[in-house]
């Protein structure tokens, strides 16, 4: 990192607890994806031309793992007529019952495998949880060392969700909509 009068990088990360690197687990797309990947963020985005702001009320869904332990895994109401459901191609959140239960809730207005608006296979670099959000909380909860104390953890991760401004969570809906932009113009290939 480059350095500005005598602070570095080095000493900013250290000063603040901060990892001086951000861990990926990069997916791999198969024969298909890409033109399914493209066909969903070329809809994102003309949904958005004809309805600014389309982006802004989806309500994603996803899971992650936090441990005692610092391990990292890989996976992880009211209903306004605005507001859009995400769902992942997670098998548990394909079953018939949840697509019925969502059809019923959300009707048109929902996102996900064999739904009205197609999620794309192997896609997490397009939902704000996995690109922005789990990162962001992990980084605040195991900014110090955790003891292995359920309790600790539930009340540092309660804590890490209660920190994020309003600001910062508005700013990743906005990297949703570029980030569909993105992948439109890679003709929906990976673009981390």
């Amino acid at each position: 990192m480059p350095r500005n009068g005598d602070i570095s990088g080095n000493r900013i990360f250290k000063q603040n607890r901060i990892l001086p690197f951000k861990q990926k687990f990069r997916h791999t797309l198969e024969e298909g994806d890409e033109a399914k990947r493209l066909d969903f963020c070329l809809e994102m985005g003309n949904r958005d031309l004809n309805d600014v702001g389309f982006h802004k009320p989806i309500l994603f869904s996803d899971e992650s793992t936090f441990s005692t332990n610092g391990v990292v895994s890989s996976q992880h109401c009211r209903y306004r007529t605005r507001m859009f459901f995400q769902q992942d191609g997670c098998p548990a959140h394909h079953a018939v019952t949840v697509r019925n239960w969502l059809n019923s809730k959300f009707n048109e207005h929902w996102i996900g495998r064999d739904g009205p608006i197609l999620w794309p296979p192997r896609s997490p670099d397009l939902t704000i949880l996995d690109f922005y959000l789990w990162e962001r909380l992990k980084q605040i909860v195991y900014r110090e060392p955790l003891e292995n104390d359920e309790e600790q953890l539930k009340t540092r991760t309660k804590s890490a969700v209660k920190s994020l401004s309003i600001e910062e969570i508005r700013n990743s809906f906005n990297e949703f909509r570029a980030r569909i932009e993105i992948c439109a113009e890679k003709g929906g290939a990976l673009f981390e």
